[in-house]
């Protein structure tokens, strides 16, 4: 995440929605990200509604002011069909499900369990990919904190448009960065929907049925 005090903007990190890439071109014109939090790697992927506590939190407990409602909120979105797969090369998971950044991964049998196998067990897990819902609305009142969603299928056209029109920010280009802000190729070249059986598409319909309608993704799009 960045937060700017000059042009009054927070940036949520949206997880495999192209958002290290949109971290990093941001750096320069904010004045606060989540390197200077206790949890830095948590804080990067705050959603809306952690990130409005703490910005609470801080309105009360700190001289300066951290007033949400004075800041413009975007984040980014992505096809959760595509996302998934993504995810899936990005973790590398072994036999047991296991991602290439924990202690316990076993590189000698990577990719060890199988795409939809992975998804659900994930899943299941409570540890998935953030929907719509969870990520951009109020846990309670479902009310959208964001102001902006930009889809990263249109990034980018759409966001250097947009930080221009905005916060009059000039962002030519956006680099392809990893998790940990290093260059990176694009995910490898495959037919993601070639992966996907019947039941995987299916808890991915479900558990992404907002993503899919309000942003008109779909299977094979």
């Amino acid at each position: 995440m960045r937060v700017s005090s000059k042009h009054n903007f927070i940036f949520l990190s949206n997880t495999r929605c192209a958002s290290s890439s949109i971290d990093a071109a941001l750096q320069d014109h904010s004045t606060f990200g989540h390197e200077h939090c206790n949890d830095p790697i948590n804080a990067k992927m705050y959603c809306a509604d952690e990130m409005k506590t703490y910005f609470d939190f801080m309105n009360e407990n700190d001289e300066e002011t951290w007033d949400w409602d004075n800041y413009y909120k975007f984040t980014t979105i992505r096809n959760p069909f595509n996302r998934w797969v993504s995810a899936y090369f990005f973790h590398a998971p072994d036999k047991e499900g296991i991602g290439t950044f924990d202690k316990k991964y076993d590189p000698d049998s990577k990719f060890g369990m199988g795409f939809n196998a992975w998804v659900e067990k994930i899943i299941n897990d409570g540890a998935g990919l953030p929907n719509y819902e969870w990520f951009c609305l109020n846990h309670n009142t479902k009310e959208c904190l964001v102001d902006k969603i930009i889809k990263v299928e249109n990034i980018k056209s759409e966001f250097p448009e947009f930080m221009k029109d905005q916060f009059n920010i000039d962002v030519p280009t956006l680099p392809v960065l990893d998790f940990n802000m290093q260059p990176t190729s694009q995910d490898p070249t495959v037919d993601p929907y070639s992966l996907y059986n019947k039941k995987g598409r299916e808890i991915i319909e479900q558990v992404y049925e907002s993503d899919i309608s309000l942003f008109n993704y779909q299977f094979g799009q």
